[in-house]
């Protein structure tokens, strides 16, 4: 497990992960730098920590950037592991190859070789009854503010509601419209 040696270099790479959300006091996690690939050995070694986060956004990659890198197969399937589920992708980076681009210089590929993006999990939704009100509140927030993520962000406030008697959703449906 090296994830030293840089074997693809992209234009504007960087080394910089979003936060990881946790339901501890803090809630939202500093930016953490990390060497490239090292994503999987970071949720790995965060052993019982992981318990208290609702929240990750982190970058994954589809093709090898770095030797012995996982790819966000391997990410996905130790997240959900955990009790996470994908939400979404903030959008793909791909690449052109150097063929096409030599050839073509001005145009882009319709769909281009996919490299990267960042992901962001939540707790499995399927399961939320489970979590206690104050992290469902730290979750909604953190679905409306961090994550842009509307839809569920009401289903959780629903879900409050329901267990104390608010009128969160209807509120929040309200503010959003």
């Amino acid at each position: 497990m090296s994830y030293r040696r840089t074997i693809v270099t992209l234009p504007g790479g960087t080394d910089y992960h979003p936060p990881v959300a946790s339901s501890a006091p803090a809630s939202l996690l500093p930016p953490t730098p990390l060497r490239g690939g090292a994503e999987l050995a970071v949720f790995q070694g965060a052993g019982t920590c992981l318990d208290n986060v609702l929240m990750i956004w982190t970058e994954v990659e589809f093709i090898p950037l770095y030797e012995d890198q996982p790819l966000f197969a391997e990410v996905d399937q130790f997240l959900r592991s955990q009790g996470f589920l994908l939400h979404s992708f903030t959008g793909i980076a791909t690449r052109r190859y150097k063929a096409f681009a030599q050839a073509c210089p001005q145009r882009r590929p319709r769909r281009g070789q996919a490299i990267w993006t960042d992901a962001i999990y939540v707790r499995d939704f399927r399961h939320l009854e489970a979590l206690s009100s104050l992290k469902l509140k730290k979750l909604a927030v953190l679905l409306d503010q961090v994550a842009g993520a509307d839809d569920l962000c009401f289903e959780v406030l629903q879900l409050l509601d329901a267990r104390e008697g608010t009128t969160l959703a209807p509120g929040y449906l309200g503010r959003i419209q």
